[in-house]
């Protein structure tokens, strides 16, 4: 599954970031938009229990040309490792 081989490769380089990307929320011909959240929300699920740390998951949008619906008028999402991993909040000290 791609989602699992994503989740392996983001756990190999915990340093980088996991981009989600989806379609951009618009209404184009044969995209209904409110179904875009929760596929992104789905990936982002898998990728967690696959045992990404969620912290390091961001959300991203991808271009009306690239995010054009296929002949079934399915949509994807795409996941992208990132340089530079958000800084973590520090923890006080007790």
């Amino acid at each position: 599954m791609v989602i699992n081989r994503a989740a392996a490769d983001a756990n190999l380089h915990a340093t980088k970031r996991v981009r989600v990307a989806g379609p951009p929320v618009i209404a184009t011909p044969g995209y209904n938009p409110g179904l875009a959240a929760p596929r992104i929300q789905a990936v982002e699920r898998a990728l967690i229990a696959a045992g990404v740390d969620e912290t390091r998951i961001v959300r991203g949008s991808l271009s009306a040309e690239t995010s054009r619906a296929g002949a079934n008028g399915a949509q994807r999402v795409e996941i992208h490792l990132l340089d530079n991993a958000p800084d973590r909040p520090r923890r006080k000290r007790h």
